[in-house]
């Protein structure tokens, strides 16, 4: 046994080595990119054979180019949250800093177990002087913001016997994102990024209040990405006005159930399975509107993903050639 345990010792020196000497960080975040650039074209490819079939107006296509505008603001309005979620927790960040690092990170989900993007906005929270604690509780707790966000927002078309069962939920989520709830399960509980510290009051960062302000934030995000398949569905029929807080509704637990599923990239074929099957059952859409909607609506995200994730990088390369010439001697 100790023969074992010197041995892979060994290994990981090695391994250690190596990663140091070959540069394998750089490799390893150019296969990184590789797989979500495949993952992306894949969900392009299979989404855009159905969206090549249906003829649009000038108006649909217009109602197309603002649903993308609505879905990309969300994405940086849950970006500014999370920079909020980090002040509360006593590392007041850049709000352009974490807009651009959720922009950046998020493609991320696009990989199998539906997990990089949350490991890569952990790793970036910490370059910055973000302590392990804090950025890995901003990363749970902006999770759970989310989870109760898409909760409160799906109620509204939950039908009269369904409701008590959804309170309950709700009711669970609410407490649990309590300051003295989490404080309670950190303390208790032994997770991973639980920093290794005999001052465990210290070690855990906390929110002295509730939390509800970041709550409604990432109810406005919810809020904004129903509003964006609503204009999707536009684009393909006209819809009754009070069918649209429903249709917002049924998108938010489409959406929930494929954030929240383990092991779905970015929720797809949850969220596409879930839309269809609740639109079908609750609204008088044919079944070829109901099917191009969720495939563009699918598309729409997506790109919407690719243009903040490439504004927020060409953004970070011209601050940095910025810092750059201010730091060079003047010549």
């Amino acid at each position: 046994m100790p023969l074992t345990i010197q041995t892979m010792r060994r290994i990981g020196i090695c391994l250690k080595r190596c990663w140091h000497k070959y540069h394998l960080n750089k490799v390893c975040q150019t296969a990184l990119f590789i797989a979500i650039l495949t993952f992306v074209v894949i969900t392009f490819e299979r989404n855009w054979t159905e969206v090549s079939a249906i003829n649009l107006t000038y108006q649909g296509w217009a109602c197309l180019t603002l649903a993308t505008g609505v879905t990309l603001l969300a994405y940086i309005w849950t970006g500014q949250v999370w920079g909020w979620i980090l002040k509360a927790l006593g590392y007041p960040v850049d709000a352009g800093w974490a807009i651009r690092t959720f922009l950046l990170t998020d493609l991320a989900k696009y990989l199998p177990s539906n997990l990089f993007h949350l490991v890569g906005r952990t790793r970036a929270a910490m370059k910055v002087g973000v302590s392990t604690g804090a950025a890995s509780l901003s990363v749970i707790l902006d999770s759970m913001l989310l989870i109760a966000s898409g909760w409160i927002l799906g109620l509204l078309s939950v039908p009269t016997q369904g409701l008590l069962a959804g309170g309950l939920g709700l009711g669970t989520i609410l407490i649990v994102i309590h300051p003295k709830s989490l404080r309670f399960f950190l303390n208790k509980t032994k997770l991973p990024f639980k920093p290794k510290t005999t001052e465990n009051e210290t070690a855990i960062p906390s929110i002295h209040k509730y939390p509800l302000d970041l709550l409604l934030g990432k109810l406005g995000y919810v809020f904004m990405r129903g509003v964006g398949f609503v204009l999707t569905l536009y684009a393909l029929t006209t819809l009754p006005l009070p069918q649209v807080p429903q249709i917002i509704s049924i998108y938010s637990i489409a959406w929930l159930l494929g954030y929240i599923t383990p092991g779905a990239p970015g929720g797809i074929g949850i969220y596409e399975a879930t839309s269809i099957e609740l639109l079908q059952l609750t609204t008088d859409l044919q079944a070829a509107q109901i099917l191009a909607a969720v495939a563009i609506s699918r598309l729409v995200a997506t790109l919407a993903e690719m243009i903040g994730a490439a504004t927020a990088w060409l953004d970070e390369q011209l601050l940095q050639r910025a810092l750059n010439k201010l730091g060079s001697p003047q010549s």
